[in-house]
């Protein structure tokens, strides 16, 4: 990871760097594998959430792309590992395996608006740190698809 932070907000970024004779190169997409259509979902904006009831999806690694409403916003995460505030909690279904997911929101059947981080969750509830967060904690900008 070339930058992290576990004092106030648990994330980590990592650095791509393509390497000869199989490059690696990011690209500003949301798995949605499970789709006929659109098997990867273009970034093309950056959306806070600022209203309780708005719908908002995940793409999880284990559960894969899954929607759900906002519940609350400044929620804290505590558990015997991790302490976390300023979270968006929502009801969206979650698994072990899915934290780091990207959160969004469907600009059309394609593309989307990413919100947040996947940080963690219950059964009934999964919580969001926000990308307005991340991207000025580690002073970084988001590549998008223009």
């Amino acid at each position: 990871m070339t930058k992290y932070s576990i004092k106030n907000y648990g994330h980590g970024l990592v650095n791509f760097r393509g390497i000869a004779p199989k490059p690696i190169k990011a690209r500003p997409i949301v798995r949605n594998t499970d789709s006929n259509i659109c098997k990867e979902l273009l970034i093309h904006d950056t959306t806070q959430v600022s209203s309780h009831g708005v719908h908002l999806c995940k793409s999880g690694h284990e559960s894969h792309a899954t929607c759900g409403y906002v519940k609350g916003f400044n929620g804290i995460y505590i558990n015997e590992v991790a302490f976390a505030t300023d979270l968006i909690i929502t009801d969206t279904l979650a698994e072990g395996g899915d934290s780091g997911g990207p959160a969004y929101f469907y600009e059309n059947l394609c593309s989307v608006s990413l919100n947040g981080i996947i940080t963690a969750g219950t059964k009934d509830i999964l919580t969001i740190l926000p990308l307005e967060i991340i991207l000025r904690d580690a002073n970084i900008e988001l590549i998008i698809n223009s």
